[in-house]
């Protein structure tokens, strides 16, 4: 890859149109599949997104002997693979165990070949529900700890970021909004106003890394 900070800061783009877009998904389209399934492409987008996102901040850490911002650089990229993983797992999990891919559970396959053993299947139906449950559970801690990991990582990479600010002048502000969105994230009753301050510093981190290529790369 010829510019790779170029590359991130497009990356950075795609993946602020992407999260926007899952947003309103999420809140217009009805239908569960079709949001599902537009929900995991954008997740899976994203993560990829943030692979080349980061990796721009790593080559520019390395220049500035910025060893903080390098390491919560690194954590952000192995989360955002982590959690696109695990989102494609589960999502393909919680399809089949409630019947959105398994035909065995849907109304239609019923209906055609009738239900001989109807407590035989209401047994399997409710214990594949209990399992869906432990599950979803399961997932649910896993993201608790990754939302942890990635608050802590959001205030660290703010502080690492101050110390470019000798080189390009909006890092001072993008670390700053970093430290208040991690902060705010820990009263959970203010985090959509920290989500919004998020997008707004990635914003920033965008033109940071337009700039930063114009000055590395040519």
């Amino acid at each position: 890859m010829r510019r790779p900070i170029r590359a991130g800061a497009r990356a950075g783009i795609l993946m602020i149109a992407l999260t926007v877009l899952s947003i309103i998904v999420s809140f217009t389209v009805k239908n569960y599949l079709a949001s599902t399934v537009l929900s995991l492409l954008f997740t899976v987008a994203v993560s990829i997104a943030s692979v080349l996102f980061y990796y721009a901040f790593i080559i520019i850490a390395r220049k500035h002997d910025a060893g903080l911002l390098k390491t919560m650089s690194w954590m952000f990229m192995v989360v955002s693979i982590v959690f696109g993983v695990l989102y494609i797992l589960f999502t393909a999990y919680m399809l089949i165990a409630f019947g959105g891919v398994n035909p065995t559970y849907s109304p239609e396959f019923t209906t055609a070949y009738g239900n001989s053993s109807a407590g035989a299947d209401l047994a399997a139906e409710s214990g594949n529900a209990m399992l869906a449950i432990g599950v979803l559970f399961g997932f649910l801690w896993l993201l608790i700890l990754m939302v942890i990991l990635f608050i802590t990582a959001f205030v660290l990479n703010g502080i690492g970021l101050l110390k470019l600010h000798k080189k390009f002048s909006i890092a001072k502000p993008v670390g700053i909004l970093d430290i208040i969105a991690g902060g705010l994230c820990v009263t959970i009753i203010l985090i959509p106003v920290a989500g919004i301050i998020m997008l707004i510093s990635y914003g920033m981190k965008v033109n940071l890394l337009f700039k930063a290529s114009k000055a590395y790369e040519k």
